[in-house]
């Protein structure tokens, strides 16, 4: 189990704490004993990271969401069983799943088993314990807007536990980056910007020498490398806030697609321009794309190239060389690292990487539009179209 893990366990005191105090509601809760915490569990909650291991397999998905009423001895058997159906509704779920077992449901509807397991104490306080990390791209973006809609319904607080910090910049109104031993985890450039913005002092620091590298619009980009492995590590702090930042050792290539370290990705961001930036107050601020639009259902991203786009060598940059770059990262014989990680939910991209290119939802109608169809909704698509692994790259230099 991860400090992260341990931190949000011990906050419940399903662990117990060798050191420090835990506040809730202004009541200091460290040392109460088990018949003491025994009210507050029903105010807090958890979504653990695993949705089947955290499941009985022996109990009905009714049985599980009916339990802790039952410990808790909420209302009465018909109270509750309408409690159950409600919940079941209330996560995407169908009526008839109340008789099933977990073994029968996709690791998608086991995380929603489980948030509405959650939901029927009614709490005030959920601890999510990277609640969508087991689960693939396309299902973690329909778990989260389940649970940014139920807080928005119910107003409860979430300390959401991840280790992917662009999740964490989209759902979060507070950001803590945890020190010591999470130090060593590191800090992507897009969110450099955003915790600074909400009240973080972002400070990193190494021995490094400046490169000037060509960018997407013909511009120069002054970029920092680290020289050695060791890079150095500094935080500042802002009242009870904390953001460390790692910056590591050279990129071992300066193709977007077939960069396989995060610290050539940071390098990689003021190499290369993206379709969108995230400026310094937090908002997204138009790159290679001047503007963008979302279908109602929010199923396609139309973005509008702005005028004179250049390569270095002076020719155009156009939407087909999106739409090439794009299928290039999804091609299984370049075979890019982080394919998934930004395609994963665009539409067809399952075909794409079996070697069917032409299958991946996206499209350019003209030179300034390119078209991007997802399998689902995705209200956070805006964050692969901000970081440098599907920047553009010239098919002509590839092939040449």
């Amino acid at each position: 189990m991860n400090v992260r893990s341990s931190m949000g366990r011990t906050i419940l005191k399903v662990h117990e704490p060798t050191s420090g105090q835990i506040i809730f509601e202004g009541n200091d809760i460290t040392n109460l004993s088990n018949k003491k915490m025994f009210p507050y569990r029903k105010k807090m909650q958890m979504v653990f990271q695993d949705p089947y291991a955290s499941l009985n397999p022996r109990f009905t998905v009714g049985e599980i969401i009916e339990e802790p009423m039952i410990i808790h001895k909420m209302g009465t058997a018909h109270e509750r069983k309408a409690i159950v159906q409600e919940l079941i509704e209330t996560v995407g779920l169908k009526p008839d799943h109340i008789r099933r077992y977990p073994h029968e449901f996709s690791g998608g509807q086991r995380q929603r088993i489980g948030i509405a397991r959650t939901l029927a104490l009614r709490p005030e306080f959920i601890v999510c314990d990277e609640p969508i990390s087991a689960l693939d791209v396309s299902i973690q973006a329909q778990v989260i807007n389940l649970l940014e809609k139920l807080q928005r319904e119910r107003g409860f607080s979430y300390l959401f536990i991840a280790h992917d910090l662009e999740m964490v910049y989209h759902i979060s109104h507070k950001i803590g980056v945890m020190g010591g031993y999470g130090m060593k985890k590191k800090v992507i450039s897009l969110m450099l910007a955003a915790c600074m913005v909400m009240g973080m002092t972002a400070c990193g620091s190494s021995a490094s020498t400046t490169d000037s590298q060509p960018a997407a619009d013909g511009t120069t980009s002054e970029t920092q490398a680290a020289t050695t492995d060791a890079a150095a590590q500094t935080t500042e702090s802002t009242g009870d806030k904390e953001l460390a930042v790692q910056i590591g050792p050279d990129p071992e290539t300066i193709d977007p697609a077939l960069n396989s370290a995060v610290d050539g990705g940071n390098m990689l961001l003021h190499a290369y321009e993206c379709l969108l930036i995230v400026g310094e107050d937090g908002t997204l601020q138009p790159g290679q794309a001047e503007s963008y639009e979302v279908s109602e259902d929010g199923l396609t991203w139309t973005f509008h190239l702005r005028d004179g786009l250049k390569w270095s060598d002076g020719s155009d940059l156009t939407a087909n060389d999106f739409v090439y770059s794009w299928k290039r990262v999804c091609n299984p014989e370049v075979a890019a690292p982080y394919a998934e990680t930004v395609l994963g939910m665009v539409k067809g991209y399952d075909e794409a990487i079996d070697g069917n290119l032409d299958a991946l939802g996206v499209s350019a109608p003209d030179d300034s539009t390119l078209v991007v169809e997802l399998a689902n909704p995705c209200s956070y698509f805006w964050q692969p179209c901000s970081i440098c692994y599907i920047k553009p790259c010239s098919g002509s230099y590839n092939r040449s």
